[in-house]
């Protein structure tokens, strides 16, 4: 978490959102009262798969107003939505997820997911791991996940009107985040 401190002093972010975290309630506790450490994490983890899953924000406390930060933890360890008082009288609404691996249980997350934000104002970002390819061009060789497993997703955005910022500031460039095995390929 140093580190993740470091980074955000240094490229002066005021917002980063994490995946895989497994940070319990405690080190979460122990993590906001560090000396030194300009951070506000916020966690949530899954309290039967404590090393599994897991999703944070970390906010810099040099750079936001640190009160009226409203949480709502959707699925634990998997959706985390988060409103940080912005400027003047404004808000950013952070929603970063870790979606399910498993085909069934990722397409029954999306509308879960959906179903919570019912009633609240729409993320104006969504940070995650999908855990599926959304368009054949996000990996190499280019392959696609079924339409059954991307509709749903697809559902979430359109409604939240969500679009892939990557994609539109770089429509025809191919790069990856991710490299597999050789057999494999990158995504």
């Amino acid at each position: 978490w140093s580190h993740v401190n470091q980074i955000m002093k240094d490229q002066k972010l005021s917002i980063l959102a994490l995946q895989k975290t497994h940070l319990t309630k405690e080190e979460e506790s122990a993590l906001n009262l560090t000396p030194g450490l300009h951070l506000c994490v916020i966690s949530s983890i899954d309290p039967a798969h404590t090393n599994a899953k897991g999703v944070a924000i970390a906010i810099n406390k040099n750079l936001m107003n640190m009160s009226g930060i409203k949480i709502h933890e959707f699925v634990p360890g998997r959706a985390l939505f988060v409103i940080v008082p912005w400027q003047k009288n404004d808000t950013f609404k952070i929603l970063t997820v870790y979606a399910p691996n498993d085909p069934q249980n990722n397409q029954y997350f999306w509308e879960h997911v959906l179903s919570k934000l019912r009633g609240l104002p729409n993320p104006n970002v969504m940070l995650r791991d999908f855990n599926m390819v959304e368009d054949a061009l996000d990996c190499l060789p280019p392959q696609q996940d079924s339409s059954g497993l991307t509709s749903k997703l697809n559902d979430l955005l359109t409604r939240l009107k969500l679009r892939d910022g990557w994609q539109l500031e770089h429509p025809n460039t191919l790069q990856y985040t991710f490299a597999q095995s050789a057999h494999q390929g990158r995504c």
